[in-house]
């Protein structure tokens, strides 16, 4: 049975891959369907993959089309409105912050050495905006970034 909801899941999922620092699996675990998607794709292989493939084809239309229409327009304003573009996509990165907090289970699962390791975290991620690249500075979104992925890592 072919899930044609998907298509607007795809849709979302397209567009966060447009985003830097954001990936489409993490819309799909915001929508709640990561789990259903991981055995999708996993059902490829089973005799069940006629199955697999209703939930999976109207995901890749809506992914394809997101990725052909909002590629000009996020080209657009990175190259217009370059700086409220990308406080837009760090604060897509930090709106997943409570969901993976959550997932983590981090006041039952979390020990006082992983607080000291995300303090040192921070600490060396604030540390790298001061390292010269090919456009000056490091921006802060690259540092956001950085820690983000070093503390989502901890974390996993």
């Amino acid at each position: 049975m072919i899930e044609y909801k998907n298509i607007f899941r795809g849709i979302a999922m397209g567009i966060t891959d447009l985003v830097p620092g954001i990936s489409g699996s993490t819309i799909l675990m915001v929508l709640g369907v990561y789990e259903r998607f991981i055995a999708a794709l996993h059902g490829l292989t089973t005799k069940d993959w006629k199955k697999s493939l209703g939930f999976l084809i109207p995901l890749a239309i809506g992914v394809g089309s997101a990725l052909l229409i909002f590629s000009k327009i996020i080209k657009w304003l990175l190259l217009n409105h370059q700086p409220v573009t990308m406080f837009l996509f760090l604060g897509l990165i930090i709106g997943i912050v409570p969901l993976l907090i959550k997932e983590a289970d981090v006041r039952n699962s979390f020990k006082p050495i992983h607080y000291i390791l995300l303090v040192v975290a921070f600490i060396l991620i604030a540390l790298t905006s001061l390292i010269p690249n090919e456009t000056g500075l490091m921006t802060n979104l690259s540092a956001w970034r950085l820690y983000s992925f070093i503390c989502f890592r901890m974390v996993g």
